[in-house]
């Protein structure tokens, strides 16, 4: 699913940025550790800018980042090429860049050690499958890290109009969807809003 124009102009400014930065990604990445040389991919990647945030925080091999918007990925590629400031010593040469859905990921079973979604879910519409994909292709013991929003941040008539939800998930679908699919949390900061978590692959 594409993001409106006003989601567009929400996640591609300075500020949002800066959030990203300095608030969401120290709690989702909290006591995270990845060996030297991990492989992993980023999910939604939009701008670029959680891909520096994550080539920045961990010491990866390989980092594959992807959207489903080209528009988003051709944004991507400009921001490793000039990086802003904050990012000017990070190694993005490991950084891969491409097109692709969510729901049917071109990747191997088994194949990074972690991966991350920057408030993902509930702008796909058949997200169980997403997350099933995600379970696919992270290796036994391999990491999910990610933000998530739920229905009730969308009660608003306002909020649903700026920030359109694909789907309105609660807590507990999302907990019942992945201890299923085979994952295990060990680390979860939320209400009933929203969640940073982090759930390993059994």
């Amino acid at each position: 699913m594409q993001l409106s124009r006003v989601e567009k102009f929400f996640f591609d400014n300075p500020l949002r940025t800066l959030k990203q930065r300095k608030v969401e990604a120290p709690v989702m990445f909290r006591n995270l550790v990845l060996r030297e040389g991990s492989s992993c991919l980023e999910v939604g990647c939009g701008n670029g800018t959680g891909a520096l945030i994550i080539n920045q925080k961990f010491p990866l091999s390989r980092l594959t980042a992807f959207d489903c918007d080209p528009l988003m990925v051709k944004k991507a590629r400009k921001l490793l090429n000039l990086p802003p400031h904050w990012a000017r010593n990070v190694l993005a040469g490991n950084i891969e860049l491409m097109v692709a859905d969510a729901v049917d990921m071109p990747f191997a079973d088994n194949n990074f050690d972690a991966c991350f979604a920057f408030g993902l879910l509930h702008h796909i519409a058949e997200w169980e499958k997403a997350v099933a994909g995600i379970q696919r292709v992270l290796k036994p013991g391999g990491i999910f890290a990610f933000k998530e929003i739920f229905a009730p941040m969308f009660k608003s008539r306002i909020v649903r109009r700026l920030f359109p939800p694909v789907s309105l998930i609660y807590e507990n679908d999302l907990r019942q969807a992945m201890d299923k699919l085979g994952f295990k949390f060990v680390f979860w900061k939320g209400n009933e809003t929203g969640c940073f978590a982090q759930a390993v692959k059994r």
